[in-house]
């Protein structure tokens, strides 16, 4: 799972830059910096803040964080098919 990836997508489809989100956040540069680059795992106060400086549920991130890695290989196929679709049917 990559949070950062995660972070940037929504960033992305919110149409905030990172500057703003940390804002939001009430954190700094630096740390936002560490999280989107996945030097860092967020904490559950950090993934609250997320959540809320987003205004998603905090299954949309972790939906968003998915990698292929974390998918068995049988299922990766499925899970592209259907995993763009549904992240811009979310972001309605």
């Amino acid at each position: 799972m990559n949070i950062g990836k995660a972070t940037v997508a929504l960033c992305k489809a919110k149409g905030i830059t990172r500057k703003e989100l940390a804002e939001r956040m009430g954190i700094s540069q630096n740390a936002m910096c560490d999280l989107v680059k996945g030097r860092s795992w967020p904490s559950a106060l950090t993934m609250y803040k997320l959540t809320q400086a987003l205004d998603v549920p905090q299954s949309y991130i972790l939906f968003f964080s998915i990698e292929d890695i974390d998918i068995p290989q049988e299922k990766r196929e499925l899970f592209h098919l259907l995993a763009n679709p549904l992240k811009e049917y979310l972001m309605k």
